[in-house]
């Protein structure tokens, strides 16, 4: 993966562009620097943390389904607890009825 260090021009900001990010999804990647970063720091050193980080965030198909059986997990304990809010609200309702 190449990058190289663009100043955006009336903004004085340093970016880091990688380009060939071998992902599928993404053609490139732009990181703007904090203002306090090392600007002495070598460019390849910018972009081998911009690898990393783009490693870092890109799922590998086993943990995006892994993720997505989570969500769906997750959806149906939210699901499960709604409906048994609403059965324990009727049951309660209706205890008060016949009592009063």
């Amino acid at each position: 993966m190449k990058g190289e260090e663009i100043v955006i021009k009336g903004i004085q900001k340093n970016m880091v562009v990688v380009k060939n990010t071998g992902s599928r999804i993404f053609e490139e990647a732009y990181f703007i620097l904090r203002e306090k970063a090392d600007s002495g720091g070598k460019k390849q050193d910018m972009v081998t943390e911009a690898n990393r980080i783009i490693a870092a965030n890109i799922l590998s198909p086993e943990k995006a389904l892994t993720a997505r059986r989570e969500r769906k997990k997750e959806r149906r304990r939210r699901l499960l607890f709604f409906f048994l809010g609403i059965l324990a609200g009727a049951a309660a309702s209706a205890t008060l009825f016949f009592l009063l």
